[in-house]
C-alpha cells in the first residue's frame, strides 16, 4: 500500500496508518524509551532528497549534524544523524517517483545502551531490506 517493502527484527511491533508506518522495539526497563522507526511519505515537489534534508536542517536551526549518503534500492538517500525531535533522531531522506520518504529512527545518541542497540538493529534491518514495490517474496 505504501509502495515499498522492508523487514524489521522479530519481536518488534508494527503500527500502520494511512501514509505512515511505525515500528516499535520491545519494552525496556526504562519506560517510554525503546527503539522506534517512523516512516512518512509526501510529495517531493520536484526537490531532491539532499535539498529537503538541507531545508529540514535549516528549519531546525542547525548548521551541521552527522551526514552520510546511502542507496535504498537504487535511489540515493541522505542520512542526518542527530536531528531534534522527541528524542534525537537519525533521519533518512529518499525521493522515489517524486514521492519523499522520510525514515526516522530514534533514539539516536542515547545513553541507554539497550535503546541504542534496538535502534541499531532496527536501522540495519530496514536499510538492508528496503525495496520498492512490487516486493519479492524474500523481502
Amino acid at each position: 500500500q505504501l509502495g515499498l517493502c522492508f523487514s524489521y527484527p522479530e519481536g518488534y511491533t508494527q503500527l500502520t496508518y494511512e501514509d505512515t508506518v511505525e515500528i516499535i522495539g520491545p519494552e525496556l526497563q526504562v519506560p517510554d524509551l525503546r527503539g522506534l522507526f517512523w516512516l512518512e511519505k509526501s510529495d517531493a515537489y520536484d526537490r531532491t532528497a539532499e535539498v529537503i534534508a538541507d531545508q529540514d536542517m535549516t528549519a531546525a536551526g542547525l548548521s551541521s549534524v552527522g551526514r552520510s549518503f546511502v542507496t535504498l534500492d537504487g535511489e540515493e538517500a541522505v542520512v542526518l544523524d542527530g536531528m531534534p525531535g522527541q528524542d534525537f533522531q537519525r533521519r533518512v531522506y529518499v525521493v522515489h517517483d517524486q514521492t519523499l520518504y522520510v525514515l526516522a529512527f530514534m533514539p539516536t545518541r542515547s545513553e541507554n545502551q539497550a535503546a541504542s542497540d534496538q535502534l541499531e538493529a532496527l536501522y540495519a534491518a530496514v536499510m538492508n531490506s528496503w525495496a520498492w514495490s512490487p516486493c519479492s517474496a524474500t523481502k
